[in-house]
């Protein structure tokens, strides 16, 4: 399988935003926080990232779900889903 083209994640994460949120900025944080900007979220308005271990996004259309490098998919609020290509964004798990 030919290996896929990665979003740069730390091209649109602000640290700061992480920092007024209420956390330092950490790969894990919990299904109740945007990746993006760590803001609270509601389960309704998830939408999902499939992230790899060195912070890069892995493009929708790519289903290797059993890929080492993946950590898994992490949800992305409203108004950070904005900031990523669509072609790196899941509507659903």
């Amino acid at each position: 399988m030919e290996a896929p083209v990665m979003f740069d994640l730390a091209s649109v994460q602000n640290h700061k935003s992480w920092e007024r949120n209420g956390q330092l900025p950490t790969v894990g944080n919990n299904d109740q926080h945007c990746l993006v900007c760590n803001r609270p979220m509601k389960d309704e308005d998830n939408t999902w990232a499939h992230m790899s271990v060195m912070g890069e996004l892995f493009p929708a259309d790519y289903d290797n779900w059993e890929d080492p490098d993946s950590q898994g998919c992490f949800p992305v609020g409203n108004s950070c889903k904005k900031k990523i290509p669509a072609a790196y964004l899941l509507k659903s798990l």
